[in-house]
């Protein structure tokens, strides 16, 4: 039998490259897919006020960890704004994919949102109470509190 004076490096150029090769085959990298509105100035701003004396915290989502409404000093008429900017760029989770997906929301649905969130299909501009009954989340409406 013929002796052996060969032996395969792991340590060689060509063998490195075909690491890398599947080693992204097999682990891709997360690709970044980014709506166009992310580098646009905003054209409009959304002010939210408080009337109450309370600091309001709501946890949303797109606003990890919450939005923060100033408490209004008791001698102002109301608090200082949370500003919004016309467009929030909110997170979209993609199920099966490391892709991570960013797109614009209109910044008026959001201040809603946080709002009146149980206001489904409803228009920022147009208050709706919802009974007691249908309401998912009972003390969330802050309309109902003098928030507008």
């Amino acid at each position: 039998m013929p002796r052996v004076t060969a032996v395969i490096s792991s340590d060689s150029r060509n063998a490195r490259r075909l690491t890398r090769a599947k080693m992204n085959e097999l682990n891709p990298e997360p690709e970044q897919i980014l709506d166009a509105n992310i580098r646009r100035k905003p054209e409009y701003y959304v002010y939210i006020y408080n009337v109450s004396t309370m600091e309001q915290k709501i946890a949303r989502p797109w606003a990890h960890p919450a939005l923060i409404i100033p408490a209004c000093e008791p001698d102002q008429p109301y608090s200082q704004p949370l500003v919004l900017p016309d467009i929030v760029q909110d997170r979209v989770e993609r199920p099966g994919s490391w892709d991570i997906g960013i797109r614009g929301v209109d910044a008026t649905f959001l201040a809603q949102d946080a709002l009146h969130p149980d206001l489904i299909g409803g228009d920022w501009k147009s208050y709706r109470p919802i009974p007691k009954g249908s309401a998912a989340n009972d003390g969330t409406d802050l309309y109902a509190y003098g928030g507008h």
